[in-house]
């Protein structure tokens, strides 16, 4: 990917436009992951993808090695997600309770699956960022060691050996139960 990255960043370079938006198709799933891992919001990940991609665009004469793109990229998707959350004000929960429509899982399925999704994300964002972002661009984005090691400037093996660890503690974290790691938490801090 990263030869077919080059080519497009060259052609970019020249001014075409075209190039960029297959630049775009090709990095956009791994730097929304990024987004997400570092925002734990959809809206605010589309909102740092969007802002890191223009940000890419206008700096692409910046980029020394044209070959090294993707990890060039996902800094920026790192600093731009960084940046909306240090600027987001924390406003009201607006989860309030709304009609479910009749092709929707029953409210009390509902609810249990949001649990679930909360406790990944709990569990998730005790995880160090670089772990987060990996598991993220594997599980979430379905990309292969391989490739999410060359977007991160990594090894293979480490990418491999982040993933092991992570999902160890991802498992360690989900299979106990909330009320059991409140009351071991609360005993290690006292």
């Amino acid at each position: 990917m990263s030869d077919q990255s080059a080519e497009l960043v060259r052609r970019a370079r020249r001014g075409e436009a075209a190039a960029f938006e297959q630049l775009i198709t090709l990095h956009e799933n791994a730097a929304l992951a990024v987004a997400y891992a570092r925002t734990r919001d959809a809206h605010l990940a589309g909102d740092a993808t969007q802002d890191a991609f223009l940000k890419a665009w206008r700096q692409l004469a910046n980029l020394q090695d044209e070959s090294r793109f993707g990890p060039w990229l996902l800094q920026i998707v790192r600093n731009a997600a960084t940046d909306l959350l240090r600027r987001q004000k924390p406003t009201a929960d607006d989860t309030a309770l709304h009609p479910v429509p009749d092709d929707q899982p029953s409210p009390m399925l509902r609810l249990a699956t949001e649990d679930d999704r909360q406790r990944l994300r709990d569990a998730l964002a005790t995880l160090d960022q670089l772990t987060r972002d990996i598991l993220i661009m594997r599980y979430f984005d379905d990309r292969p060691s391989k490739e999410i090691a060359a977007l991160l400037d990594l090894s293979p093996a480490a990418v491999d050996m982040r993933l092991s660890r992570g999902r160890a503690q991802l498992k360690t974290l989900l299979e106990t139960p909330p009320s059991s790691r409140l009351a071991s938490e609360v005993k290690s801090h006292a």
